[in-house]
């Protein structure tokens, strides 16, 4: 089998997680659409309720009071910059001595947002078309990865583990292999610490939506911002690409057939775009790369992927673009 690397964007979970456009307007409305989620689950519980401080989140109550009012100032820097990327860029390149401290508390509060996110949709289902028809069931209950499939991520969520966990009985094996394993790299880290500190939280990624549910999520952003390291880095951040440039190059070395699923090689994100194609181009016997993305949107990714695609040993028709409507198997003989 050809060694298969799927390099997944935003647009990969996009179905269940709002992409970087749509960020700002989410966490506008994100406070009234826990209220009324609150609400429902109450009334639908059946326990007596009425709307007290104790039991909605901010502006209208205190429940969760510190990771939301986190949330009410990523609501305003989304309003004033074109994505929450470019604003932590900002903060790492500026350097003043508030900054470092600032890009913690927005690194925990991101991570906070996309565990929150996440219980107020259901995961992707595309990821678990793709586990289905990927994952070896060598032992029940512990599926392992095909050696010749990798994933490299440039997402913060835990849509991945959200659909692993229902091929396994394990919580804990979910990390093993998607965390600890050889086969998934994130390159901008998740929004899951696996520190010691914080693993006692870990099941706020499966769990669903509870007023319970807020209050630890309000724990753990106090843990995030304070004793433990925020897991999302970026890998323009030089500590974290010397941590995970390694497992890049072995994956960028052994990769024959490349696909692209919901990402559109943004300019800022060049450097590290140009960096993982040159290892694939130097080492690997690069045979297809496989785009799957929007009609309206395969002429601009085709020109980006052009600049880091191109040598004698590229065939011109290397690149093929596809509106898939499905998260696909593309393992070829």
């Amino acid at each position: 089998m050809a060694n298969v690397t799927y390099l997944l964007g935003a647009g990969a979970s996009k179905q269940a997680l709002p992409i970087s456009a749509e960020i700002a307007e989410r966490l506008a409305n994100l406070s009234h659409a826990v209220n009324a989620r609150i609400e429902s689950y109450l009334g639908a519980t059946h326990e007596p309720y009425s709307r007290t401080s104790g039991n909605m989140v901010p502006p209208d109550g205190r429940l969760g009071e510190n990771v939301f009012n986190a949330f009410s100032r990523l609501a305003k820097v989304s309003q004033t910059h074109p994505s929450l990327d470019t604003y932590a860029r900002k903060l790492f390149i500026r350097n003043e001595p508030d900054d470092e401290a600032e890009l913690r508390d927005f690194k925990a509060a991101i991570s906070c947002f996309f565990i929150l996110f996440q219980t107020l949709s259901r995961t992707d289902q595309r990821y678990d078309h793709y586990f289905a028809s990927i994952l070896n069931p060598a032992t029940p209950g512990r599926p392992t990865f095909p050696p010749d499939v990798k994933i490299l991520s440039w997402n913060y969520d835990t849509q991945l583990e959200r659909s692993f966990r229902g091929f396994t009985n394990s919580q804990e094996y979910v990390f093993e292999i998607l965390a600890s394993g050889a086969n998934v790299l994130r390159l901008n880290g998740t929004c899951v610490s696996l520190e010691e500190q914080a693993k006692d939280y870990l099941h706020l990624c499966f769990d669903d939506f509870s007023p319970a549910f807020i209050q630890q999520l309000d724990n753990l952003y106090k843990l995030l911002r304070t004793d433990v390291d925020p897991p999302i880095h970026f890998a323009w951040e030089p500590d974290y690409y010397d941590a995970i440039k390694d497992q890049l190059h072995l994956i960028c070395g052994s990769t024959e057939v490349l696909v692209v699923i919901g990402y559109s090689f943004p300019y800022f994100n060049r450097l590290m775009d140009s960096l993982m194609f040159s290892q694939i181009l130097a080492i690997s016997n690069l045979k297809n790369i496989y785009v799957q993305a929007p009609l309206d949107a395969h002429s601009s990714i085709k020109e980006r992927l052009g600049q880091f695609v191109k040598g004698p040993r590229v065939r011109p028709d290397i690149i093929q673009l596809k509106k898939v409507l499905i998260f696909s198997s593309c393992r070829t003989n």
